[in-house]
């Protein structure tokens, strides 16, 4: 890299999101996990899981 720089590799995960995408494409975003799973940083005993959230009833007309 020319001249000074700093160089910062987190090992974690990245979500990428076009943000020019039209309507249509929502919730086509990518996950990227950069590093291994035991690089990762674990989530607290009370952390959210898919299909653990308890929403409002919701009524379809």
């Amino acid at each position: 890299m020319p001249g000074p720089s700093i160089q910062v590799r987190p090992q974690c995960y990245w979500m990428l999101r076009d943000e020019h995408a039209t309507d249509w494409t929502r919730g086509l975003d990518v996950i990227l996990q950069v590093g291994e799973l035991s690089d990762m940083v674990t989530p607290p005993q009370d952390f959210p899981k898919c299909g653990s959230f308890v929403g409002p009833d919701y009524f379809l007309i």
